[in-house]
């Protein structure tokens, strides 16, 4: 990517952060005609610990931004269903869900962040941004030059310095945060005989406390990966080579490279924006707290950053940016969040979880529904009422 020196006394927008959030920002904003800065610590492409898989909201709200094709254009697979399990037990399978696609992050956010420059954002790769000074609505950089914006997007993920310098996160807050762990293993690691024609990704809703694990089958290879709170403490790598141990042959532990990545969810800025200043994505904690899923959320809070930015400028005030923002948010991002922070209430807890499990795997289309949760077709509210109304037409036997 050619990346376009910038030194000049300001532009419209600085975004620091140059993932999927910080990207559709840039893209947005470029189109809109501003002049617009993303600045990006690593050079693309860089390693990303992921799942990979890709909701359908995830898929439409990355469409709608940058295109059409563009994750066929990084589509490693397609499905369209899931299996669950319980310990190493399927009990629940359905393949007629809303579509889902594997992929590579390394090489999705390498093309967004293209296309964000294509659009006319400047890039600016393998530069670090140290500090931030809101009052002065300046960016300073690991090299030690300042930056002035009338607008700052911070797009840098859980660890965002941009959060950091404007709103400190408190010891409580950063308890609630996640932790994941993931590596990757060719797909003869898994003990089922058939598991090279398998498609299906896997969700294990008990591989530990307040968390769940996966298998995602794709190009040619699985993602193993476990994710939870970090509320109480875990032994994350124990709990790992445990769930590794239950869904793959012996010695695949010492085969695999094991990554870890911090998970923001369950503690979502209600107020993401705050004058000239907007987060978005993993730097504001908009990540779905029931599954870990952030890429759509990052995705739509990039956009609604965008919208609100360049709707302040042209009005001539830049401050009034973030009060734009917090409207959006709260009208398009923070209802879902909020009811699935209450919903981990009805699958976590210890008491809670067989039960889950059992109506789960009772009837396929309660995974099914949730499917098509996770593609923003329902809400929560009519997820619950259709688990009630069908657990009503059903009797239980413990």
């Amino acid at each position: 990517m050619t990346n376009r020196s910038v030194r000049s006394s300001a532009q419209d927008v600085i975004v620091v952060g140059g993932g999927p959030a910080g990207s559709a920002a840039g893209k947005c904003l470029a189109d809109r005609g501003l002049s617009t800065l993303l600045i990006e610590k690593h050079c693309y492409p860089r390693e990303k610990p992921c799942g990979g898989l890709l909701s359908g909201r995830c898929i439409d709200a990355a469409e709608s931004i940058f295109g059409a094709g563009t994750v066929a254009a990084v589509s490693k697979g397609e499905l369209a269903g899931c299996r669950l399990y319980r310990k190493d037990k399927p009990i629940a399978e359905i393949t007629d869900g809303p579509r889902m696609v594997f992929t590579r992050r390394e090489a999705m956010d390498a093309l967004l962040l293209r296309k964000a420059a294509d659009a006319g954002c400047d890039v600016r790769e393998d530069t670090e941004v140290t500090s931030v000074r809101p009052a002065r609505s300046e960016v300073i950089l690991a090299s030690g030059e300042t930056l002035r914006a009338s607008v700052i997007i911070g797009a840098d993920g859980a660890g965002s310095v941009v959060a950091r310098c404007t709103r400190p996160r408190s010891r409580r807050s950063r308890r609630h945060a996640g932790f994941g762990l993931v590596a990757e293993a060719p797909i003869d690691v898994l003990k089922d005989e058939d598991a090279s024609a398998d498609v299906l990704p896997r969700i294990y809703l008990d591989a530990l406390p307040w968390g769940y694990g996966w298998v995602f089958p794709r190009d040619g290879g699985v993602s193993i990966g476990i994710g939870r709170m970090l509320g109480r403490r875990t032994d994350f790598r124990r709990r790992f080579r445990h769930f590794v141990d239950m869904t793959c042959r012996p010695g695949t532990w010492e085969r695999l490279d094991v990554r870890g990545h911090h998970l923001p969810f369950g503690r979502s800025r209600r107020r993401p924006g705050r004058a000239n200043v907007l987060l978005t994505g993993d730097a504001a904690g908009l990540v779905e707290p029931l599954t870990g899923e952030g890429i759509s959320f990052a995705l739509e809070s990039g956009r609604l950053a965008a919208s609100a930015a360049a709707d302040a400028l042209a009005d001539g005030a830049p401050t009034q940016a973030g009060r734009r923002y917090n409207a959006l948010a709260a009208q398009h991002l923070l209802p879902h969040l909020r009811d699935a922070a209450l919903a981990r209430w009805a699958f976590f807890p210890r008491p809670i979880l067989p039960l889950a499990l059992c109506l789960l795997g009772r009837d396929a289309n309660r995974v099914r529904w949730y499917l098509e949760l996770l593609a923003g077709q329902t809400s929560y509210a009519d997820y619950f009422r259709r688990l009630v109304a069908s657990a009503g037409r059903q009797h239980f036997e413990f």
